[in-house]
This record gives structure tokens, C-alpha cells and sequence, in this order.
């Protein structure tokens, strides 16, 4: 039994990524599952953020929960992030997502990325998770004068449906406050956000689940699901059977196309790329201007993002690529050396100790999905968090626990996260309309670095 991926072979491997967030912790060398076939609740199939915090969640309310993760926990995209706590999940613009289903269920949406960011604030103090918290918001920065006009009216909006304070910074102020750069044109600040060590948010998440009383299977990829007399049985690769009324897929961009069945071609996972610099000294510091540790991205589609770690080292990140071969890959961070040397001349020469790679997960409406499974009675699943999942993917986890709990979808979720998943045109091929898009959305954001 095998699972059927997007990407090579190499990019789902069961090493650890040789991030920077792999060496700030200590984990146990990896070993074969000792998993023995049970029955329990809940069975969730993914240990990154929507697993565990729904783990936590059922296992809260006394529900016998069973996590099964192909690989490490937290081995995905939740160890691998930027570490970027605030809000998104969604790449479908607001005046679409008006269009389509109106501006109080827009509201409502946004309402919830709110209640996300809050939820992972409050869960890291509940629980005592330390996850080297960076407070202060975000910044957007304008990558061009144009931009500006169009953050000074996002800003306004944000601070009516949200009540969240929100300030429109000239060129001149944002250097002034320490976020000196090339190629920017001024500012939003949104008093909403933090920065995060994601891989200890997920085995913080892990351990909390953990003592509560979920059992949690590293090391135990899902190989075949089926169904009799309401019961699911899901099939480890070794043959190892949790048999559960209720299922809760929970695989993101890390998703394999028959698991279940219905999600085949109705997810596109993405490549995103992060480099993290040696710590910078002082003077250096002061050579490029930034000083800031507020967690940052600009104007772009495709965006780049970056945070001054508590260290003083620089994470950088951006997609781009399409695919993870070797070579592919080392054209992309050769690439994204130059957009960061591009935006922080006085670090061009600054190495990188650490360069790694994962993938996010984006759907064809471009929206998040939580919610039941279409036709698969007991199955819930939650995903794309299109790059941007740190909060919506714990929040997701609440919600898909409650849902398995017997709540009402409709009084869950907002609406446009219960459109549902439509699938690509030719889904077989949904990967090849990459190298397109991205095209299309180096054009739109105008003269490259």
C-alpha cells in the first residue's frame, strides 16, 4: 500500500527538514511505530496544528482520541513555517468574497482569522507552551506607491470589523521605526498578530493533547480507509488497524489524493521557501536600518516574508519554484538570495546557516475548508490555509473538534469556509498550472527585483 502525492518522492521523506526551527529542539531519534490496532472516538488522520488541537480539544471533553501521523509530529508545514500568528488562511480578495456570499458573511470570515490568532494566544497560556513569542502585531509593507492608497483602505476596513487598531505608515516612519529596507514605499501596521517558534507551538500542542490523554502515533502513515456498519477502519502501512465512528482528516498540503477518496483534485499543495541568516551583530544592524521584530511580508502576490528572530538572525521566505528536485531547488534559493540581497543590501554578503523548504496547501476558490466530508458519513476534514495556517490551522482543529462533538456546521463556521471544495480542471495535472499563475502573478506585481 502506497500513498498517492503531488510532489517527488524525496519531499515527503520521513527525515527531519534541517530547518532552524529543528535545531532550537530536541527530538527522540526516529524509530518504528509500536501502534497496535484499537478502537477509539476519534481517530484524526495528521499530528500538525488542525491534529492536535482538535486531539486536545476531544480529549478535553473525555473523548478516546487517536492522532495517526505519517511522519515526526509537527514534521509538516506546522514545524516548518514562518511562524507567522495572525490572520489569513484565505487568498480570495475581500470585494470577491463579497460578491459571492455577501458582506456580512465576508465579516464573519474575518471575524474568524480574528478568533484564530486569539485562540493561539490563549491555548500557549492555558497550557504553558513556550513558543519564543515576538508580540506587536504584523506590517504590510507597500511594494509600491500604488499600494499604499489600497493598504490605507484595508487598514480602515480591519479596524471597523474588527475594532483592532490600525496605523498607515509613510517611507519615512517605517524606517524611523526600525524597518529599513530597499524598495519600499511605506506601510500598514495591524495591531492584531505575533511571531512564533512553530515547531514548538506544534510539539507544545503535542504534549498538551498528550497529557489530557490522546493517544498519539508518530510514524503511522494511513494507507487505506473503509467503512462498515458506521465504523471506519483506517489501515496503517504496516498493517496495523484504529478502527473509529468518527474521522478527522487533517493532512493540508501533506495530503494524499485517496484520503479519502472525495479529496482527490480538490487541493494543490505549493512550495514555500525560507532561509535564516546567522545572527547578525549590532552593526549590522544598524548598517541595513532594521531593528524592528515585528513580524513582516509585503504588498506582492507572491509575497516575500520576514521576521528579526529573537536571536537576531533574519528569516526570509517566498515561493516560486514547482517543483523539489535538486536542482529546482537550488535555483530557487539562489533565487531568493537575490530578493533578499534585492530588499537588504547591506546583507547581501550575510550566509545563510539554514535553507529548507515545504509545502502549503491553496484550493481553486481560493478559500479554507472545515468542515464534513461530502457523502462519507463520520468524516471531517480541514484545509487550505493557503501559506498562512499557524492560527487558522489550530482554530480549525477547535472547530472540527466540535463538530465531531454533534454541533451544527452552520453555527461552526462562516459560510464561505463551508462552500466546499471544488475540484480542479483537469485535476490530474492541477500542478502543471503553476508555472502559469505564477506568471501571471510576477506581471501583476509589477518590475522584478
Amino acid at each position: 500500500m502506497s500513498l498517492t502525492r503531488l510532489y517527488e518522492p524525496a519531499l515527503y521523506a520521513p527525515e527531519p527538514v534541517p530547518s532552524y526551527w529543528e535545531a532550537t529542539v530536541a527530538r527522540p531519534p526516529l524509530s518504528p511505530s509500536e501502534i497496535a490496532s484499537h478502537t477509539c472516538d476519534v481517530a484524526i488522520i495528521g499530528g500538525g496544528y488542525t491534529g492536535l488541537s482538535a486531539a486536545l480539544e476531544l480529549a478535553q471533553s473525555g473523548y478516546a482520541v487517536t492522532v495517526l501521523e505519517a511522519n515526526a509530529l509537527g514534521w509538516g508545514a506546522s514545524g516548518r513555517n514562518g511562524g507567522f500568528a495572525c490572520l489569513g488562511g484565505t487568498a480570495l480578495p475581500r470585494t470577491a468574497q463579497i460578491r459571492r456570499f455577501g458582506a456580512a458573511d465576508a465579516d464573519a470570515l474575518l471575524r474568524l482569522q480574528a478568533r484564530a490568532v486569539h485562540r493561539v494566544e490563549e491555548i500557549t497560556q492555558t497550557h504553558g507552551i513556550e513558543v519564543d513569542p515576538q508580540p506587536g502585531g504584523e506590517v504590510c509593507v507597500a511594494h509600491r506607491p500604488g499600494e499604499l492608497e489600497l493598504l490605507r483602505s484595508e487598514a480602515e476596513m480591519l479596524s471597523r470589523v474588527l475594532g483592532v487598531e490600525t496605523q498607515i505608515w509613510s517611507q519615512e516612519a517605517l524606517s524611523a521605526r526600525g524597518f529599513g529596507m530597499a524598495g519600499s514605499h511605506g506601510a500598514m501596521w495591524l495591531g492584531l498578530g505575533f511571531g512564533v517558534n512553530p515547531l514548538k507551538l506544534a510539539l507544545g500542542l503535542a504534549d498538551a493533547a498528550r497529557a489530557a490523554g490522546a493517544n498519539l502515533c508518530a510514524h503511522s502513515p494511513v494507507a487505506r480507509m473503509s467503512s462498515e456498519q458506521g465504523v471506519w477502519s483506517l489501515t496503517c502501512t504496516g498493517g496495523t488497524q484504529v478502527r473509529a465512528r468518527k474521522v478527522i482528516v487533517a493532512t493540508n498540503g501533506y495530503s494524499s489524493e485517496g484520503m479519502p477518496a472525495w479529496l482527490g483534485g480538490r487541493y494543490l499543495p505549493v512550495l514555500s521557501n525560507i532561509m535564516v541568516t546567522r545572527p547578525l551583530t549590532g552593526a549590522e544592524l544598524q548598517a541595513q536600518g532594521w531593528t524592528a521584530r515585528t513580524p513582516s511580508y509585503d504588498s506582492r502576490s507572491l509575497l516575500h516574508y520576514f521576521r528579526l528572530l529573537p536571536d537576531n538572525r533574519m528569516l526570509f521566505g517566498m515561493r516560486g519554484n514547482v517543483r523539489a528536485t535538486q536542482r529546482e531547488t537550488a535555483t530557487q534559493q539562489a533565487d531568493m538570495r537575490r530578493h533578499f540581497a534585492a530588499m537588504f543590501p547591506a546583507w547581501s554578503d550575510v550566509e545563510a546557516a539554514y535553507q529548507w523548504s515545504g509545502l502549503a496547501c491553496v484550493t481553486l476558490d481560493r478559500l479554507s475548508y472545515i468542515g464534513p466530508v461530502p457523502g462519507m458519513e463520520g468524516i471531517y476534514a480541514g484545509l487550505g490555509w493557503h501559506g498562512n495556517g499557524v492560527a487558522m490551522g489550530v482554530e480549525a482543529g477547535v472547530r472540527l473538534a466540535a463538530l465531531a462533538k454533534g454541533a451544527r456546521w452552520e453555527e461552526t463556521v462562516p459560510r464561505p469556509v463551508r462552500s466546499g471544495l471544488r475540484r480542479f480542471p483537469l485535476a490530474r495535472w492541477r500542478r502543471g498550472l503553476l508555472p502559469l499563475v505564477y506568471g501571471w502573478y510576477r506581471f501583476r506585481d509589477g518590475a522584478p527585483l
